[in-house]
């Protein structure tokens, strides 16, 4: 698919570059990630995303149009759900992720959000970004060996034109409880909208953007 460029999160949880992958009517794949390759020293990670027809041969690596290449933003764990029945140019995509607001942080200091984008033309362009809820300290998160966590994947699924996600949310400990982190669902989900915000394909100079390239002839796939 492609090889991966990924900047390690300023609040060390746990949130290493783990694909989410779905197909739509037609067969076709598509494969989103967190990627720092369109930001410039690599600083922090935006939200990718390859497509393929038959496995082997996959689209130029894109940038989903989440925020700018500039800003603070670090994005990490997207799930990706596509609408049942839909395909191609009308594939209808919803795409949950975390982040955070401002990667300029610590383990003390980070706020952890969650987000939410949409497509309805297979990803050409994009819905403007949802932020989700409240932001979460990363304190209440509990912690494993590899950082806290809230989870290695976000499953995305779309009902009746609203797209649902089970997401981690962490809250105020109570009683003799140690943490109190519940898993939750946005109540009636999301719109499946869409939007005109063009994805952007053109990576920082000296990180390829691939594209259609034989998986025999690819950079190792870290994935």
């Amino acid at each position: 698919v492609s090889a991966i460029h990924y900047a390690s999160d300023a609040g060390a949880i746990r949130s290493s570059a783990l694909p989410s992958a779905q197909d739509d009517a037609s067969g076709r794949v598509y494969v989103v990630w967190n990627d720092c390759r369109f930001r410039s020293g690599c600083r922090s990670n935006d939200i990718v995303l390859s497509t393929s027809t038959n496995g082997t041969t996959w689209t130029r690596v894109v940038r989903i149009p989440i925020g700018s290449v500039s800003d603070d933003a670090d994005h990490m764990l997207p799930g990706i759900g596509i609408q049942p029945g839909t395909s191609r140019s009308h594939a209808k995509i919803a795409i949950y992720y975390y982040y955070y607001p401002n990667n300029s942080c610590n383990q003390k200091t980070c706020r952890l959000d969650v987000g939410y984008v949409s497509s309805v033309n297979g990803g050409e362009t994009w819905s403007a970004a949802v932020q989700i809820g409240s932001p979460t300290l990363l304190g209440r998160i509990a912690p494993t060996a590899g950082g806290r966590m809230v989870g290695d994947y976000i499953g995305t699924a779309i009902a009746s034109g609203r797209a649902f996600a089970v997401i981690a949310v962490g809250l105020p400990a109570v009683g003799h409880r140690a943490f109190n982190e519940p898993m939750v669902v946005v109540s009636g989900g999301e719109p499946v909208t869409g939007g005109r915000r063009a994805v952007q394909s053109a990576a920082v100079s000296g990180i390829p953007a691939a594209g259609r390239v034989p998986l025999s002839q690819a950079p190792p796939v870290s994935f």
